[in-house]
């Protein structure tokens, strides 16, 4: 039974960047995840996104030369080696943090977590369990993409971010169900890439919780560039057939069904709560989202940093240094620390706030 004074169960930018510090204080850490470290923000989320961004305004920027006075003939896309950009600075990013483990002495653990009491884990690894002991332990297991019920993925017609980010060619005719930085996203990198978008929102504007003079000019420049949008829509059903999908959707009392290649869902995340044995040690009733919590627990409010170029990496810094806080909470278990952070959705225009 190995022994820590602090466990980290998770290793995205919350997980990893606690574990640093806390072994910079002194205390014997490790990190614990089932996947690459990094997170879905540098495996899945902000990081490689924009890589397949810059991909599009590199294309878009070329087949626009002739602004420039620039003339190019005979423009053509390798898609696989655009996306394998992509994979590639995630992976080398996610070795880098393997590197920092190593480098603050950090055990790095593989497997799946789960709390068997307040000061100790168990860790399954295929067939292998091991058991953890630690004095302070953080949960920091991130996020997956939200599914609604009639409305739940299949990985092939019906996809999240995660498949999007690596189809083998553009779909010739892309569903977008949210519009929110993830949905936003994807319409202008498969946009530019030939694929025919139609974007569903429920509430009135697109990127809804941004202002609304930025939802308006995202507004306008995306149907400048022909991607169709349908705000005020709810979508009741999707449909996965063997060649298609089928939207079926509901505005101002009218139904009506949409047809496309794939449909990508993008109406958020819902947190990785369940199966961590919270409820066994009766520290909360897990309810998706939480609203019936059985005792106070150390809870930490963030919006995760999106990141580009210099302004990304700078950003990423600050994410960072803030989040360096989460291990007061190991510290002061009774204190509650309310963190805000940077965002910018990033499409054919640069977003922040």
């Amino acid at each position: 039974m190995a022994k820590f004074d602090l466990a980290v169960l998770g290793g995205g930018p919350g997980g990893y960047v606690a574990a640093i510090r806390s072994a910079q204080l002194g205390l014997k850490t490790c990190i614990i995840d089932k996947d690459k470290l990094g997170g879905i923000c540098l495996n899945w989320g902000c990081i490689p996104t924009k890589a397949l961004l810059k991909n599009a305004e590199v294309y878009h920027i070329i087949k626009h030369a002739y602004t420039y006075g620039i003339k190019v003939e005979n423009v053509s896309v390798d898609f696989k080696k655009n996306i394998q950009r992509s994979r590639d600075i995630s992976n080398r990013l996610s070795k880098g943090i393997e590197f920092l483990m190593k480098k603050n002495k950090i055990t790095h653990i593989t497997g799946v977590g789960k709390l068997t009491s307040k000061t100790s884990l168990e860790v399954k690894n295929k067939q292998k369990i091991d058991t953890i002991e630690a004095d302070k332990i953080i949960l920091a297991t991130g996020a997956r993409p939200r599914s609604f019920p009639g409305m739940e993925f299949d990985g092939n017609r019906v996809i999240s971010f995660k498949e999007a980010m690596v189809l083998d060619s553009p779909p010739k005719k892309m569903i977008i169900i949210g519009s929110g930085a993830i949905g936003s996203e994807f319409a202008y990198y498969y946009n530019e890439f030939g694929t025919e978008v139609h974007m569903i929102e429920m509430l009135d504007r697109i990127l809804p919780i941004e202002d609304a003079d930025v939802s308006k000019e995202v507004e306008k420049s995306f149907k400048k560039s022909n991607i169709k949008i349908s705000t005020g829509t709810k979508v009741s059903k999707i449909e996965s057939l063997k060649t298609k999908v089928k939207v079926h959707t509901e505005r101002n009392g009218k139904e009506e069904i949409l047809e496309g290649d794939l449909a990508l869902l993008a109406v958020g995340v819902t947190g990785n709560i369940e199966y961590l044995g919270l409820e066994e040690l009766g520290q909360m009733v897990v309810t998706l989202p939480l609203t019936n919590l059985t005792k106070p627990i150390f809870r930490i409010f963030m919006r995760l940093a999106t990141c580009q170029d210099r302004l990304g990496w700078h950003m990423l810094h600050l994410h960072r240094d803030m989040l360096r806080r989460i291990i007061l909470g190991a510290i002061h278990p009774n204190r509650w620390i309310i963190l805000i952070f940077p965002a910018a959705p990033i499409v054919n225009r640069k977003l922040a706030h």
